[in-house]
C-alpha cells in the first residue's frame, strides 16, 4: 500500500573507521544490543512518519479549501490523500484497531467518488433486474442481488478507493452484504417509489505485501534484502539516496513508494507485529420506480 509523506533520517550507527576512512559494518546476528537498538530506531522512524502523514494531509486539505475558494468556475480542487493514512500506519503498528478510525474511515469511503460510482452502478443494475420481475423486493432479495452482484464485481475487476484512500484501503480483499432495509415506499398514481439501504462490509488487510512490479519491487527487495542480513548502514543508505531531498533519486519513486518500501523491508525482518486485519460497514442507498403490484 501507498503513503505519501517526508521523511526524516532514522538514527544511524557510527561507522567503523580503518585509517581515517568510514567502512560499513554488517551486524552479527548474536549482536542483540546493537540490533535492538536499530529496530527501535526504524520503528520511532515509522512513527515519526505517520504524524508528518497526518500533517501533509492536513496542510493540503486546508490549502485545496482555500484554493476552491478562489478557483475559477467549473475547476476541479486538488486531490488530497486522507488524514487517516497516519491513523492507520500507526493502528498497524500497534497491531490494535481502533473502533473510532475505521468508523472515520467508513465516512470517507461512503463520500469517496468510488463508492458513489459503484453505487449508482447497483441501483441501476437492481432497476434492469426488477424490469423482468413482476414484483416488489422484499429487503432480503434486495440484499441477495446486492450480495451476488457484489462479490461478481469483486472478483472480475477488484473493489477499490484509490483516489483519497490509498493510504487507507486501497483495493479491498473481501466484500460481504449485512442485510437492507426499505426505507420508505411512496406511492405515485400507478406507479410505487422505493427508497432502500443495503448495509454493505469491506474488508481489507493493512499491511505492505502488495504486488509490485519493476524499480519499485527492485528497489523494495533490494532494502528487504540488506535489512535481513544486518547491514544497517548499507540499508540506511539505499534508503536516504530515495527519501532524501539531497539524495540522488535514481529509482525515481515518489516519497509513498520510497516509505512503503522500508516499511515492507521492516515488515519482512518481522520487526513489525505484520498484517493487521480490519473490516467497515458503509451503508449503499439506492431507489427504484416500480408499476405498484399491490391491489
Amino acid at each position: 500500500m501507498n503513503t505519501t509523506t517526508t521523511h526524516h533520517r532514522p538514527l544511524h550507527h557510527p561507522h567503523v573507521h580503518t585509517q581515517g576512512k568510514p567502512t560499513k559494518k554488517i551486524f552479527p546476528p548474536d549482536d542483540d544490543k546493537s540490533i535492538f537498538s536499530k529496530k527501535r530506531s526504524y520503528l520511532n522512524h515509522a512513527w515519526e512518519v505517520s504524524y508528518l502523514m497526518q500533517g501533509k494531509s492536513g496542510a493540503e486539505g486546508a490549502l485545496s479549501w482555500f484554493e476552491e475558494i478562489f478557483a475559477s468556475k467549473g475547476q476541479k480542487g486538488r486531490r488530497v490523500q486522507s488524514i487517516l493514512g497516519g491513523a492507520f500506519l500507526r493502528m498497524y503498528l500497534e497491531h490494535k484497531v481502533d473502533p473510532d478510525i475505521i468508523q472515520k474511515a467508513g465516512v470517507e469511503i461512503g463520500a469517496s467518488p468510488e463508492f458513489m460510482k459503484l453505487q449508482t452502478e447497483m441501483n441501476t443494475k437492481l432497476k434492469m433486474h426488477l424490469a423482468h420481475v413482476h414484483k416488489e423486493p422484499t429487503p432480503a432479495e434486495i440484499a441477495a442481488f446486492y450480495g451476488k452482484d457484489l462479490n461478481r464485481v469483486q472478483t472480475r475487476t477488484g473493489i477499490a478507493f484509490r483516489y483519497t484512500l490509498n493510504a487507507v484501503i486501497g483495493g479491498v480483499t473481501g466484500v460481504k452484504v449485512e442485510g437492507a432495509q426499505i426505507l420508505s415506499r411512496t406511492s405515485r398514481g400507478r406507479d410505487v417509489l422505493i427508497d432502500y439501504q443495503v448495509n454493505v462490509n469491506f474488508a481489507d488487510t493493512y499491511d505492505f505485501e502488495n504486488k509490485r512490479t519493476g524499480v519499485y519491487e527492485h528497489y523494495r527487495q533490494k532494502l528487504a534484502y540488506l535489512l535481513s542480513i544486518n547491514d544497517f548502514d548499507g540499508f540506511e543508505d539505499a534508503y536516504h539516496a530515495e527519501a532524501m531531498p539531497w539524495g540522488s533519486h535514481k529509482t525515481h519513486l515518489d516519497n509513498a513508494a520510497v516509505f512503503a518500501s522500508y516499511m515492507f523491508a521492516l515488515e519482512r525482518k518481522h520487526w513489525t507485529p505484520g498484517p493487521l486485519a480490519w473490516n467497515v460497514t458503509v451503508p449503499m442507498r439506492g431507489a427504484v420506480n416500480l408499476p405498484s403490484f399491490r391491489s
